[in-house]
């Protein structure tokens, strides 16, 4: 009877059809939201976890390069001073023997009837010319040494920190 009164005029059938799926609609959008809804609140939980991990990551990196940091400034510090005790000893070594003479002792002559066991014979013009050549030759070194400290020292000095 309900149903052969609401079947009866067209107009009311095609505005319950109408209301029917209106209904159905609704009905799965709503759970369409739903679901979307839950699923863009666990990505928005992953991305708070990521950007906590990524933080406390960027922290860890932070305090392991401030360390590294320190400790490259202890080895240029080591390193500056084992180039400063080299470049000290070189001088000395300079001072010493670069004066400009003669780098072998003069011939003061062997008694005759010593044992010259251990003893090695030598030309005393020739060793003395390539002795002069190895400190000159030296010297130069100790200057290119110098320059390659002082480059050094202006390349990590204009570093960016």
């Amino acid at each position: 009877m309900i149903l052969a009164f609401l079947l009866s005029n067209p107009w009311r059938t095609a505005c319950i059809a109408l209301a029917l799926v209106l209904a159905v609609t609704y009905g799965v959008l709503r759970s369409q939201v739903a679901h979307y809804k839950g699923k863009a609140e666990r990505i928005e939980a992953e991305y708070e976890t990521f950007k906590a991990k990524t933080a406390a990551l960027g922290e860890a990196a932070k305090v392991e390069a401030k360390r590294k940091e320190t400790e490259n400034a202890d080895k240029l510090k080591k390193a500056g001073a084992a180039a400063a005790d080299a470049r000290t000893t070189l001088a000395r070594w300079v001072r010493r023997y670069g004066s400009g003479g003669r780098v072998l002792p003069s011939d003061t002559g062997t008694p005759r009837g010593t044992d010259r066991t251990g003893q090695v014979c030598f030309d005393r013009a020739g060793l003395d010319g390539a002795l002069q050549r190895f400190r000159g030759e030296t010297a130069g070194l100790v200057g290119e040494g110098a320059s390659a400290v002082i480059d050094r020292q202006e390349c990590v000095a204009g570093w960016p920190r």
